[in-house]
């Protein structure tokens, strides 16, 4: 079964690298590469602009589930509002604890100034935890605003909050996250707040492995958190002419955070912590980490994984 997984997940990879490469070719069609940020999920989307309007399609493969997703839509831009409608069976980004979706989206993104943007919408269909799938109407809204710029420094404030009913019992629910990322050249500092509110049929939740490193998926979940991450980088091979050395970078860090559940008292609240080092292959907003973590329960993790 793991061989099989490796080879589907190959096989998208090929699939994307060679759609990436033509490119190249005299044609005004784009191919953007999905990489695993923030799911274990790779694969290709597909655009070809018409003027104003953008047919788009996707297709993916969570390898962490063993799951083909694909999706079909389109989107109309005009400035500063850009619409999207798509549906399919795709990666879901708006309940926390909820992986994929499968019906339709429905959202506008409103630039307000650079750095600075609204975006709302609407979901209608099935979101899916562990191939349990809960049917459900839901409305999410993400702000985003760039609060101080100047070369090297940077805060950032990011603003996400959901709210829903349940199909079949029409109970509500809703979350509500908030991030407040900062730079100071070398240093990166982020603090992150999240607050969610479950219903018998859907639960969301959040992971203390995502917002912490060093610890292990689904072990530790919650539906309050919070956690801070403070990180400084610095450039192996800065003076490199090699190819990519002069991308290398060094990397030390401290993470602390917890998440309580909605039968727990905040007295119960346990703060865990994590510290580390490792190798940062930077590729634009993009990075390529390779870490060991040690945390306080005494487990030493080697880890791989994206951010940006």
């Amino acid at each position: 079964m793991r061989r099989i997984m490796i080879h589907k997940a190959l096989s998208v990879f090929l699939l994307a690298l060679v759609l990436l490469l033509s490119d190249y070719l005299p044609v005004r069609a784009e191919f953007h590469l999905i990489l695993p940020f923030d799911q274990s999920t790779i694969g290709v989307e597909y655009a070809y602009p018409w003027g104003d309007f953008t047919p788009q399609l996707g297709i993916a493969y969570d390898y962490g589930r063993d799951k083909v997703l694909s999706y079909i839509g389109a989107s109309y831009e005009t400035t500063p509002f850009l619409w999207r409608l798509f549906y399919g069976y795709w990666m879901h980004q708006y309940v926390p604890g909820y992986a994929h979706q499968q019906g339709i989206t429905g959202r506008i993104c409103y630039q307000i100034a650079a750095g600075h943007s609204l975006t709302g919408g609407i979901f209608y269909g099935a979101i899916e935890r562990d191939g349990t799938g809960v049917q459900t109407r839901l409305v999410f809204l993400d702000y985003s605003k760039r609060l101080y710029f100047d070369w090297d420094r940077e805060v950032k404030l990011l603003l996400k909050t959901v709210a829903g009913k349940v199909k079949e019992s029409g109970a509500s629910y809703y979350t509500a996250t908030l991030k407040l990322p900062v730079i100071l050249g070398d240093l990166k500092i982020r603090p992150w707040l999240g607050f969610a509110r479950e219903t018998q049929l859907l639960t969301p939740y959040f992971d203390l492995a995502d917002l912490i490193r060093g610890y292990r998926k689904d072990e530790m979940t919650g539906n309050r958190g919070l956690a801070l991450a403070v990180e400084r980088q610095w450039a192996l091979f800065p003076y490199s002419d090699l190819p990519f050395l002069g991308l290398l970078n060094a990397a030390v860090f401290v993470d602390a955070g917890g998440v309580i559940g909605s039968n727990q008292r905040v007295e119960e609240f346990v703060l865990y912590k994590s510290i580390g080092a490792g190798l940062v292959f930077k590729m634009g907003e993009a990075e390529l980490h390779l870490e060991q973590v040690y945390n306080q329960l005494g487990e030493r993790r080697i880890i791989c994984y994206c951010s940006r």
